[in-house]
């Protein structure tokens, strides 16, 4: 309740009072500022950095034992001794000086301010684990320091606040740890887990394991978020009550700022309730696990990890199978959330011991759908559906001298697989049955076949397949295309 009392003004709920004259403790901080007015004394963290205030026409100062934040008519609160902005520890007093203001104006100040005190003091409570955010936002990061300040101030960016950034450093050996610290120091919301180097999908987990939010969300330390994309995710998630949420992205290469949009999914499916075990679609779009959010419980009640595999790769296909395969509540956005750097040279994955890195996470998929026998019915012929993809997938992006090694793997195991029976042909369209067919029929007549098709040109295409299927599927694949 507010109450006035001639130039004084009584916030009981919050311990804060304004009054004509500065107090002693006042004259201290400001030196006796003869432009000092109205105070507002309160014991609670400073606010962030960047916040509309069009409350007064009159300036006002924000002072604080080491920091001083300054304001005018249509600017915004601003840092001046500072690059970030946060919850500051301990917490100091903060002081609101109005100069010659009406109380109608003064009222309109205070009630603004006290609104940022709250969500700060939430900061603060979140940062002693007092209090439980609504998305632990999980950063693995590994000798990235040319792209992390861009990463951290994205998140420091976002409309929505009420979250904690856990950073996961995988024993870093360039500037990234103090790059961490500067925002460890300036934001009580972030976190930093230091630990000996061991990879993408120990880091993860640690990260799972120290996460106390509502929600996990995951932004990779060389990619940025858009401002609006935890809000996107968290909307998503609670108009639907979903289990798991998924948005688009950006495809993005800093050198000349270009940028491509990625839809994860049909727009058909977007913006309403999913469930991935009536419709398949999710399970073979691209992974993403960094453009989605996902319910905490839900991954934990699943047992939805990473594998823990030193210096691999594709962990994250993987954990979008789990997460799919136990999601019965799911949604999607058409929203560009984020940008993947696609010219970072330190993420390439030509090198051999990378080469059967897919081959691991698709037996770890098999593990975890051999424990869930009722599961293992209703997606096993998924899985080999997305194994066969992704196989194609590594192939093609891997270089030329690993090729022949990886594909003559691959033909092993899949014909293993379709020898026992899991193997759902009616999964394949016709091309794609005559793809697996030629593959573990002759890898090494593969292999020339697909070097063809991978050509520029729609006639290199059906060159292909009439070498491995005649006119017979070329036909077939004439009648998919009128049909379309």
């Amino acid at each position: 309740m507010l109450w006035e009392n001639r130039d004084r003004y009584h916030f009981p709920n919050y311990g804060i009072a304004a009054d004509a004259e500065p107090c002693t403790h006042a004259r201290e901080q400001a030196g006796n500022n003869p432009k000092t007015g109205n105070l507002v004394p309160a014991p609670f963290p400073a606010t962030e950095s960047l916040l509309p205030f069009k409350a007064l026409h009159h300036e006002f100062q924000i002072l604080l034992p080491t920091k001083r934040l300054t304001a005018t008519w249509g600017n915004s609160i601003r840092q001046t001794s500072h690059r970030h902005m946060g919850p500051i520890s301990p917490s100091p007093v903060l002081s609101l000086f109005v100069k010659d203001a009406p109380a109608e104006q003064a009222t309109r100040a205070i009630t603004f301010i006290i609104e940022i005190l709250n969500k700060n003091a939430r900061y603060a409570a979140i940062a002693k684990g007092s209090a439980v955010p609504a998305i632990s936002l999980l950063i693995p990061i590994y000798n990235v320091e040319k792209y992390l300040r861009e990463c951290l101030d994205s998140v420091l960016a976002q409309s929505f606040t009420d979250f904690e950034a856990i950073c996961i450093n995988d024993g870093s050996t360039d500037s990234s740890r103090a790059i961490v610290q500067e925002y460890l120091d300036a934001d009580g919301r972030f976190r930093v887990i230091d630990k000996a180097n061991s990879g993408y999908g120990a880091s993860m987990n640690q990260g799972l394991d120290a996460a106390t939010g509502e929600y996990v969300a995951i932004l990779e330390s060389d990619d940025a978020f858009t401002p609006d994309a935890l809000e996107v995710l968290y909307n998503l998630a609670a108009t639907h009550n979903a289990q798991a949420v998924k948005a688009d992205f950006w495809f993005y290469w800093s050198k000349n700022e270009k940028l491509e949009p990625c839809h994860v999914i049909s727009e058909g499916l977007c913006d309403k309730l999913v469930n991935p075990q009536e419709e398949f679609e999710p399970f073979y779009a691209k992974p993403s696990i960094w453009s989605g959010m996902y319910n905490r419980a839900f991954l934990q009640e699943n047992d939805i990890r990473f594998l823990e595999t030193p210096g691999a790769s594709y962990q994250d296909a993987g954990f979008a199978f789990k997460v799919w395969a136990a999601a019965e509540r799911a949604a999607f956005s058409s929203t560009q959330i984020l940008k993947y750097r696609q010219d970072n040279e330190a993420s390439s994955v030509n090198s051999p011991g990378k080469v059967h890195c897919v081959c691991d996470e698709y037996a770890e998929m098999q593990r975890w759908l051999d424990a869930r026998p009722a599961k293992k019915q209703h997606l096993q012929g998924v899985l080999e559906r997305m194994k066969f993809n992704s196989y194609l997938w590594n192939y093609d992006r891997l270089s030329a001298e690993l090729r022949a090694e990886f594909l003559k793997h691959a033909a092993q195991e899949l014909k293993a697989d379709l020898d026992a029976g899991r193997v759902d042909l009616a999964l394949f369209e016709p091309w794609a049955e005559a793809d697996l067919r030629a593959l573990i029929k002759d890898p090494e007549t593969f292999a020339k076949c697909r070097t063809e098709y991978a050509a520029p040109g729609k006639l290199n295409t059906f060159k292909h397949y009439y070498r491995i299927g005649g006119l017979p599927l070329i036909a077939k694949l004439l009648k998919n295309k009128v049909a379309k």
